[in-house]
């Protein structure tokens, strides 16, 4: 017999032996209610430890993905940042999501999507993020404004997610201008003040234990006079504790209020050169560490001669240390400076030699994904006075170049830009070249951009399809992208759409009842503002007379309990 069959045999008897003991012991332990103890809680043991050991490993995971991202997002690598950041939000973590969130709001280096953001927003409020409850609560609030998602304006949501967010600061500065305005709540300024006292007792902890930022942000609210009235004494002291700790905005706030003086504040150029000395040591040091804006900052100063004494020369040098970092800002403003000071360059440089610079540098920022840039660049090519200059030739061709800017605008639009959509619809719409212009290609991109609930391409289609004798002229179809961009909150649309009701065209009949609704939800808020004297109030007055001539008295009372209700859901105040 070969050994390989001993081994066989000599393993079989080996399991037969292990497994009838393993019987008769386990007969033995569950017989008892000792060994069932033991059992239990070897059991206990057993999931306690796997249960510590994925927490363990998803702690480590959540500090290593964090690491990345925010690596990546410093190092401006934003394909890699969002990539981690999403793997943090499968992993479920509040930060990662409100990351990943914001950057696909803004389109920071990837392509906008909104649909993502409000759905990492909503998973991360859900889990107890307060940042996030709180961007809800802004996106509700003022969406058709200031932040252009298709959540669509609405107090009630806003106010349900800034009292979620509980003691965020802006969460209550945006309750107590609720209050104060009567935006989805009855006006009471007695709430509101209370929540600007909350807000400021939160700065106010944190000021008094040393944050330099809350410091300066109570220099603000008793400077601005829009919360609390105007307290300079108070504001400046504030200010002060800032500037002490060398924060920045506080310190150039300060040299200025010096510098200038104010109602109580006495001008004093000694404490204004002494912040700016010191304003002027700390950028000096982020120069050591390569920082451009500390580079403009400090050439603004020696140009200025803003506390210190005017030096042209080391304005330029400063300067060159940013041309040399590729700043394009830096680029332009030394050939204002050159042109206005007649400085020489090197290397025989001219003005228009750093313009081109700063140009391509732009360029170059913009193929990056820089979105900002891309527009800059789009309109740039847009103005009446655009030159561009052939760099093989030295021609300089002037005015409108439409293909440079259709160039840009398509590279932010297909990063996701609803404005940069626009405005490549405004460019089919609206340009004399009949080589470029088409209707079709205008309609499409104003459709793209009002995907994205971007409120000006609600006009441009009201107006699109109010264009008479077109293929688009339709009055049912304007009157319901008016509507839309009415409903966001905006008095000039909500204008609009009362006179395309009224007026009526191809496809509707006018109506004269929503009309006047829509007029009057415009009419209730000029006057809680107390603006009755003026020209639109001027206009309104004659436009409601006009249309009640064609209603009846009952009418006429049901349009205005209809503004009544529409003005508490669609106000135009904040």
């Amino acid at each position: 017999m070969k050994w390989w069959n001993n081994l066989c045999f000599r393993l079989r008897d080996w399991f037969e032996d292990w497994s009838a003991r393993f019987s008769e012991e386990r007969g033995a332990t569950f017989s008892t209610t000792k060994g069932r103890m033991y059992a239990v809680l070897f059991v206990i043991l057993v999931v306690a430890l796997a249960f510590g050991g994925y927490k363990g490993y998803r702690m480590y995971l959540v500090h290593d993905y964090t690491l990345r991202a925010n690596a990546a997002y410093q190092a401006e690598a934003y394909q890699e940042a969002i990539k981690n950041y999403e793997e943090l939000a499968l992993l479920g973590d509040e930060n990662g999501l409100f990351k990943a969130a914001q950057m696909y709001l803004e389109g920071t280096g990837i392509p906008k999507d909104q649909k993502k953001a409000i759905t990492y927003l909503h998973t991360a409020a859900d889990l107890g993020s307060t940042e996030a409850m709180t961007k809800l609560g802004m996106l509700y609030y003022a969406s058709g404004f200031t932040n252009r998602t298709c959540l669509g304006h609405n107090y009630r949501q806003a106010y349900y997610w800034f009292n979620k967010a509980g003691k965020t600061p802006e969460a209550l500065e945006a309750l107590g201008t609720m209050y104060q305005k009567g935006l989805g709540v009855e006006q009471n300024d007695k709430l509101a003040q209370n929540y600007f006292d909350k807000w400021v007792d939160v700065y106010a902890h944190q000021a008094n234990e040393g944050d330099a930022k809350a410091q300066y942000m109570l220099g603000n609210y008793y400077s601005d006079g829009v919360r609390h009235s105007v307290d300079e004494e108070k504001a400046v002291a504030w200010y002060e504790k800032s500037a002490q700790q060398g924060y920045i905005p506080a310190l150039e706030v300060l040299g200025f209020i010096y510098n200038y003086g104010g109602e109580k504040i006495k001008q004093d150029h000694q404490k204004a050169t002494k912040i700016y000395q010191k304003l002027r040591s700390i950028y000096e040091e982020e120069v050591k560490a390569g920082k451009v804006d500390a580079m403009l900052a400090l050439s603004s100063m020696y140009s200025s001669g803003f506390g210190m004494e005017k030096n042209v020369q080391k304005s330029v040098e400063y300067l060159q240390l940013a041309t040399a970092k590729g700043s394009a800002t830096a680029f332009e403003i030394l050939a204002d400076v050159a042109e206005r000071e007649g400085v020489a360059l090197p290397n025989n440089q001219t003005p228009e030699d750093l313009r081109l610079e700063a140009i391509r540098h732009k360029e170059l920022e913009a193929s990056r994904g820089n979105i900002s840039v891309m527009k800059e660049l789009g309109f740039r090519a847009l103005s009446e006075n655009h030159e561009e200059v052939n760099p093989f030739t030295g021609v300089i061709k002037s005015g409108v170049d439409y293909v440079s800017a259709i160039k840009w605008f398509t590279a932010a639009a297909n990063a996701g830009d609803a404005p940069a959509m626009l405005e490549l619809g405004r460019i089919y719409n609206e340009t004399t070249d009949q080589g470029i212009k088409s209707l079709k290609l205008a309609e499409y991109w104003f459709k793209k951009s009002a995907d994205q609930c971007y409120e000006p391409a609600y006009f441009e289609l009201g107006a699109l399809y109010s264009k008479p004798d077109t293929p688009y002229e339709n009055a049912k179809v304007a009157q319901s992208w008016y509507e839309l961009a009415a409903t966001q909150g905006t008095q000039e649309a909500q204008l609009m759409l009362s006179r395309a009701l009224a007026s009526g065209g191809k496809g509707a009949q006018p109506d004269y009842e929503n009309a006047l609704k829509w007029l009057l939800v415009v009419k209730y808020g000029v006057e809680k503002f107390k603006d009755t004297r003026s020209e639109l109030m001027k206009e309104i007055l004659i436009l409601e007379q006009k249309y009640s001539h064609y209603l009846t008295d009952e009418e006429i009372k049901s349009a205005q309990q209809a503004a009544l209700i529409m003005r508490e859901k669609y106000g135009t105040e904040w």
